[in-house]
């Protein structure tokens, strides 16, 4: 942090601040022993937050704490990052090789790029602000691995946005971990990012103080520090006048010196027509007294902003370098400038009043000459558009050019909202009507980015603008994928088709990303599965060598689709392997793309689970090495489905909740839909309040109109049978049935299989009859399309239907199935099932393998309703198998599994941390239960104990 040249409160006192002192004392202390804290410091202008920062950044040197430190201002608002690279670039650029690679290791990789080459360095385009802060959190972690640290920001309420969030994503992860984060806030001052502030100060590490302004007795100590003879009349009229403000008294007693007059009554007579804008103005007054060149070169550091070379300051005041340093040193002699380079004002008042006594135009046109001085200084492109911002416009190619780089350098680092100030700003200077039609795309991109509405109607104009066929047929590409982007997808067909209409018949390339894009929106809107079936064979046929990024995409679409209405396993497949494309698909998009999720469901859907969890872990593997905690939370929710059905109920519990901690922030429908995956662990596990509680808000009016409703519904139904309230069961499962086939045209009973839990509810209610239709009619169903759990699923139910020896014959089958087959939860059911019809028909030893099988699945998999079923047969037949099935590897929650099971691989606790995306104090939270469950001391001991198990690791 750039250090204050003269403290506020004259010859250096700290003036009645003994309890903000105490505070940071203490929150430094905490941090040393490992327990984070986070300080606010609120108070107005000119109050000393400054110099409480000052003092806690050698509170904490002197302790042997790392610092960090960084100053906001306003002409920084606009650069992506730029408080969070001001903190971490001293500590980077001093690192050599090795501590490098230290500090970027795990999820902090992606910061990198970020210190190496600011925003500039980041080369993918889109929305990066999310994994960049992540991997921002990470570089902080690794930073206080090697000791305690203190991060110091002052002026925070002209932050940037993405740095500010940063600081938040931080603030609510410090309680276990050696940082402490102290920041100053001008009070009332708007931030970039109002609702992150507030986030910022309700943290639960964050304590705000407030100081408020010094007493009498305090003004009278200051007063007399500098005037030792003052007396009281004059002490009083100092308080009243400048209500305790310490730098309207600094500056007051400043000017009360340099008019060379007296601490006494008739001077106070004087300070009672002052009021502190009038003191502030008292700045200006003693500017003019100066030099012409010191009233130029001041008002030049006013347009560069603190930190200000001294070539460019002396460029734009017109001075020589010689001319310049004298006037520096001229301000810095008067306290006005900081002493030394680079050239900053003592305080941010100081700076404003120098601004505000330049006229509006004059002020703007100093920013258009600041911003040629620094474009042709070859300084980065967002630094010469922050000039841009608050100049005239000038119909200047040149200032288009350099705004539209670093608009493309904002989106880069993933922040939309400066990209879209920066691209308004660009249009401001009236481009040419080719480069207009650019540039609105651009806009309208970023503004889709952000979360803005008016996105895709802005793409109109150019689409209107350009007289190319094949340039409004590009821009309606980019209209359609703003459209999907927000989940309006018949609309974006509609664009689509238009385009398609008036392209040239000769345009294969375009044409053919077109009807790529097409199906991708098509594919979500129930009414044009018809449409889509009839280009399917074109989209296909027109695939290029290899398929481009949209084209892999429209297949994963269309794969996505064929699933969901019930085509042939292996044609699903085909289409899968075509879409991924040997990973391919990921490397298109990334693991925060929307396309390798739809090749994961197809396959969900078709019975390929093993398939599934291979592209599963290829994403999760994106995931940490792109430090994407939403990316890590996406596939643990698509991995949650294929473990589930595997009968790994543990493992599949704790993706369910790495994917609710990963994704908090997501829409109410996404959230809702985890919680269901979490419900039906629950229901499994014998849990049924907690399942209750997971599925309390599944009526919400957008999740009903979502395709996860009929899913929720179906998991709902099988908590409603384990609650013995058959007809509420039977209603739900009835509803999602007709949800899915009237509003999404899907009847693959691999998506959700609602006939066969319809049927346990007429099973639960004594209509064996109608059970069976229901069951016989699914089982045709996923015999057809190869849906092999579903297959088991139903001779099951059926053969619980028909009961007596046919009832046995059908139970027989379906496990005869599962055995030949890749671990299902349906087998571990079909084998519980077939030893208690055996019972009930008296062979008893039969009974005993399929029962004591199924039991030692039900226990290894995490199964304990199923479990405690088994269990009870087994007694019914004279067996006493142990009860106590919740002690050694079975006794360890979800999340304890997964950590356990990382931690047999080698993985150190950071790494173990770091691919779970939680903090090391997480990690070892866990070990130490773990340990302790498993009475174990060592890693050795613990990779001993579950190499015995046989459940694979995740």
């Amino acid at each position: 942090m750039r250090r204050r040249g003269r403290d506020v409160g004259l010859g250096g006192l700290f003036v009645e601040r003994e309890q903000e002192l105490a505070t940071l004392e203490a929150t430094l202390a905490a941090a040393r022993n490992g327990a984070g804290e986070t300080i606010i410091i609120e108070a107005p202008a000119g109050t000393g937050k400054s110099r409480l920062l000052t003092v806690a950044g050698d509170m904490a040197r002197t302790a042997g704490m790392q610092v960090l430190g960084a100053s906001a201002s306003e002409l920084e608002q606009d650069f992506p990052f730029g408080i969070a690279i001001q903190l971490f670039e001293p500590r980077w650029a001093s690192a050599d090789l090795g501590e490098r690679t230290a500090l970027l290791h795990g999820p902090a990789r992606a910061a990198g790029a970020l210190l190496e080459g600011g925003p500039s360095g980041l080369q993918t385009a889109g929305d990066q602000e999310y994994p960049l802060i992540h991997s921002l959190f990470w570089l902080t972690s690794n930073l206080a691995s090697a000791g305690p640290l203190v991060m110091v920001v002052d002026d925070l309420h002209w932050s940037d946005r993405p740095s500010l969030r940063f600081l938040v994503y931080l603030a609510h992860r410090l309680s276990d971990s050696p940082i402490a984060l102290v920041v100053a806030v001008r009070e009332g001052e708007p931030a970039a990012d109002r609702q992150a502030l507030a986030a910022l100060m309700s943290a639960p590490t964050a304590r705000v103080l407030r100081p408020g302004p010094i007493t009498e007795q305090g003004v009278a100590s200051l007063v007399r520090s500098e005037f030792p003879d003052s007396d009281d009349v004059f002490i009083d009229a100092c308080a009243r006048v400048t209500h305790g403000n310490l730098l309207l008294l600094t500056e007051l007693l400043a000017q009360i010196r340099a008019d060379g007059r007296g601490p006494d009554s008739t001077t106070a007579e004087r300070l009672t027509d002052l009021a502190p804008d009038a003191i502030v103005s008292s700045v200006i007054a003693r500017l003019g007294t100066m030099s012409a060149g010191a009233r130029t070169l001041a008002g030049a550091v006013s347009v560069l902003g603190d930190g200000a070379l001294l070539p460019h300051a002396a460029r734009l005041a017109g001075l020589t370098s010689e001319a310049a340093e004298q006037a520096a040193d001229a301000l810095a002699a008067v306290h006005m400038l900081r002493p030394g380079a680079p050239l900053s004002f003592v305080h941010p008042l100081i700076r404003s009043a120098v601004a505000a006594s330049m006229s509006p135009l004059a002020r703007g046109l100093a920013h258009r000459r600041a911003a040629v001085i620094l474009r042709e200084d070859d300084r980065p492109a967002e630094a010469v558009a922050a000039h841009l911002l608050f100049s005239p416009p000038e119909a200047d190619s040149k200032a288009v050019a350099i705004l539209r780089t670093a608009a493309q350098e904002a989106l880069a680092s993933g922040s939309a909202a400066s990209a879209v100030r920066l691209l308004q700003r660009a249009l401001a200077e009236q481009p040419r009507p080719e480069a207009r039609a650019e540039i609105v795309a651009e806009l309208a991109e970023a503004e889709g980015l952000d979360g803005l509405s008016l996105a895709t109607a802005r793409l109109t104009e150019p689409i209107q603008l350009t007289e190319s066929p094949r340039h409004r047929a590009e821009l309606a590409l980019a209209q359609s994928r703003a459209l999907y982007a927000r989940a309006c997808y018949r609309q974006a067909v509609e664009v689509l088709e238009a385009a398609l209409a008036e392209l040239e018949i000769d345009d294969e390339s375009l044409a053919a990303e077109l009807e790529a894009a097409y199906v991708s929106a098509a594919s979500l809107v129930p009414s044009l599965t018809g449409a889509i079936s009839t280009r399917r064979d074109l989209i296909l046929g027109r695939l290029t060598d290899p398929p481009s990024p949209i084209q892999r995409s429209a297949v994963a679409h269309l794969a996505a689709m064929a699933s969901l209405l019930g085509d042939p396993r292996s044609s699903v497949r085909e289409l899968v392997d075509l879409a991924w494309g040997g990973g391919a698909l990921l490397d298109d998009e990334t693991v925060d793309g929307q396309s390798w999720p739809l090749l994961s469901s197809a396959l969900l859907f078709t019975d390929e689970l093993e398939r599934a969890i291979e592209i599963c872990d290829a994403a999760l593997a994106d995931a940490r090495a792109h430090g994407s905690a939403p990316g890590f939370g996406t596939v643990s929710f698509c991995r949650t489905w294929p473990r589930y059905e595997q009968g790994r109920i543990i493992e599949a519990a704790a993706d369910a909740q790495a994917a609710g901690d990963a994704r908090r922030d997501e829409s109410a429908t996404e959230i809702r839909a985890i919680l269901g995956a979490l419900a039906r662990c629950h229901l499994q596990r014998g849990e049924l309040e907690q399942a209750e509680a997971a599925l309390a808000t599944i009526e919400d009016e957008k999740t009903r109109e979502s395709l996860r409703f009929p899913f929720l519904l179906d998991v709902r139904a099988q908590l409603r049978l384990a609650q013995h309230r058959p007809e509420e069961a039977l209603a739900d499962a009835v509803t999602a049935g007709k949800r899915l086939r009237s509003d999404f045209a899907a009847d693959n009973p691999g998506a959700v299989a609602w006939r066969s839990t319809a049927a346990l509810a007429h099973l639960a209610l004594g209509q064996a009859d109608q059970a069976g239709e229901l069951a016989q009619a699914e089982l045709e169903r996923a015999q057809r399309i190869g849906v092999t759990r579903v297959v088991i699923r139903n001779l099951r139910v059926l053969g619980l239907a028909k009961g007596g020896a046919d009832g046995i014959e059908l139970l027989t089958e379906a496990v005869r199935i599962g055995e030949r087959y890749p671990p299902r939860l349906e087998y571990i059911y079909a084998l519980v099932d077939l030893g208690a019809a055996l019972r009930r028909a008296n062979k008893r030893q039969a009974a005993r393998e399929p029962l004591q099988t199924g039991l030692e699945l039900s226990n290894h998999g995490g199964v304990t309703a199923l479990a405690t079923r088994a269990q009870i047969e087994l007694e019914a037949l004279g067996s006493r198998p142990s009860r106590s099935q919740l002690t050694g590897v079975e006794s360890l929650t979800p999340s304890e599994r997964r950590v356990a099971d990382l931690a047999t691989q080698g993985l150190t606790t950071r790494q173990i941390a770091g691919s779970l995306f939680v903090t090391p104090k997480t990690i070892e939270y866990h070990l130490r239960h773990i340990y302790q469950k498993l009475d174990v001391s060592s890693r050795d001991e613990l990779a001993d104990l579950l190499g015995s198990d046989e459940t694979p690791p995740p």
